[in-house]
């Protein structure tokens, strides 16, 4: 596997993901971190945005860019936090740009709310309710899918894999244990 940033942490979590057959969240900001990484599925949180990384002025370039290489197919974006809604729903024209990048590619594309702690169920939803003009904006199968088909998709997938990874390994430890036991 690629060295991953250079951190021996990364490079371990993208190991043992794409070992047990896992998607992996990651909140590294740059491209070079999912080149090579959890063919299962990487999930890019936040977009690469947040309250110290704000969207480049070409920033929806550069997402499309990486939708469109082959070498990225694993790659999924998350939009939850309201650090990303706010930048996403800022103006007609970033709703427009956001809208028409999710709507080509409707399946890369998952939401969540990344409450912490919330202490109500609107306090809970605030974010969902903050991309209200980001939903008005995207077509039926892109809203549905971003939503909850993509979440459904890869996690229930997901699911399925590392279940038959435990099996797999968790008989050969028990097997290998038995086998050193007096």
């Amino acid at each position: 596997m690629r060295e991953i940033c250079g951190k021996k942490e990364h490079r371990r979590r993208f190991r043992i993901a794409s070992e047990s057959n896992t998607p992996i969240v990651t909140r590294i900001p740059e491209r070079s971190a999912v080149v090579g990484g959890c063919s299962n599925g990487t999930i890019w949180a936040h977009m690469g945005m947040g309250r110290v990384i704000r969207p480049v002025t070409q920033h929806a370039a550069v997402i499309e860019s990486i939708l469109k290489d082959p070498q990225f197919s694993h790659v999924y974006f998350d939009i939850s936090w309201d650090e990303v809604a706010k930048y996403l729903v800022a103006t007609p024209e970033s709703v427009k740009i956001a809208a028409d990048l999710i709507n080509r590619y409707p399946d890369r594309f998952l939401f969540g709310t990344d409450e912490v702690a919330p202490t109500s169920q609107q306090q809970y939803l605030r974010v969902y309710y903050q991309y209200d003009p980001l939903w008005k904006s995207l077509d039926r199968e892109a809203t549905e899918k971003v939503r909850k088909g993509n979440y459904e998709r890869i996690f229930d997938d997901a699911r399925e894999r590392v279940r038959g990874w435990e099996q797999t390994h968790v008989v050969t430890r028990n097997s290998e244990l038995e086998r050193t036991t007096p």
